[in-house]
């Protein structure tokens, strides 16, 4: 890429000329005179490094990508395809960041952890170990991602939430707040979940729907099965069930707390209020669809 190539490929917001830029001796790539790329390190021909970034030990900027800002980026990190690193970002280890992926603002992605596709971190949200974030997911907030947790889709993860271990977010996911999944939990189409705390769950769970509640019990999920009807630990049943006698015999059966069970009760009765309150707008306007798609019942597990 020659210094015209460089000025189209940065924009027309960024003054380029060869007084401003060098090619650096490793890769051959472009590097602003007010960063500082280490000899190591290496920036491919059609990579850039400019603003004030630092790029150092053995990093790589491979393909088109690009580094600026504030941005820090060092020990064997990758930065590959048309990804961009940016502001006061740093990504450092073994990660790599590739395809059309940014990681902006203080967000940190290191260790092992992979992004890509058109994926984003930004706020102050960590990707680390061997977590992998990619198609058009989005991290921001203090969210983190780590072991081997993987969140992809259009899933967005905000606020202090933490996915770890085994778990995945993905589809429409909306998770917020200091939820906490790990485990094999699985959360996807347009579930959206929030809470002080989450569970670790140690079977294949499911988390589906178009609004899916948490709760605090070790393996407890609470959310709408279908119109009328709520699933508790993939258990569904009707409203009425698991607000009477036969749903908490049921509960205690299974070692809920009476705590528990009034936590339970509680996000049911803002199910019920969801409900009615989409049966009053369909009341009074008939021909409204309810942007919420109806989720199909889940699974049974014998108490």
């Amino acid at each position: 890429m020659d210094i015209e190539e460089l000025k189209e490929h940065l924009g027309p917001y960024k003054e380029v000329n060869l007084d401003l830029f060098h090619k650096h001796p490793n890769g051959g790539g472009w590097v602003e005179n007010t960063a500082k790329v280490t000899e190591t390190a290496m920036v491919a021909k059609n990579a850039s490094v400019y603003d004030y970034a630092w790029v150092m030990g053995n990093a790589s900027i491979c393909d088109n990508a690009r580094v600026s800002g504030n941005a820090l980026v060092d020990e064997c990190a990758q930065i590959g395809g048309k990804a961009s690193v940016f502001g006061n970002a740093e990504v450092f280890g073994n990660a790599w960041i590739f395809g059309k992926a940014h990681v902006y603002e203080s967000a940190k992605v290191f260790g092992d952890c992979q992004i890509s596709g058109k994926a984003s971190i930004s706020g102050s949200a960590q990707v680390f170990e061997l977590a992998r974030v990619f198609g058009n997911a989005h991290m921001n907030g203090q969210a983190q991602a780590f072991g081997l947790a993987k969140i992809f889709g259009h899933s967005q993860i905000s606020d202090r939430v933490k996915i770890s271990e085994s778990a995945k977010v993905f589809q429409d996911a909306r998770i917020r707040g200091d939820t906490w999944l790990k485990g094999n939990t699985i959360v996807k189409k347009y579930a959206y979940l929030y809470g002080s705390e989450w569970h670790k769950s140690p079977r294949c769970y499911e988390i589906k729907g178009s609004s899916s509640i948490c709760h605090t019990h070790a393996d407890l999920c609470v959310t709408n099965s279908k119109e009328g009807y709520s699933a508790i630990d993939h258990v569904s049943r009707p409203h009425g069930f698991w607000m009477g006698k036969e749903g908490e015999k049921l509960l205690k059966g299974w070692e809920f707390t009476d705590l528990e069970i009034s936590e339970c009760r509680k996000h049911l009765r803002r199910i019920m209020e969801y409900e009615k309150k989409n049966q009053k707008i369909s009341q009074l306007r008939p021909g409204l669809k309810i942007a919420q798609k109806p989720t199909q019942k889940t699974g049974m597990r014998m108490g």
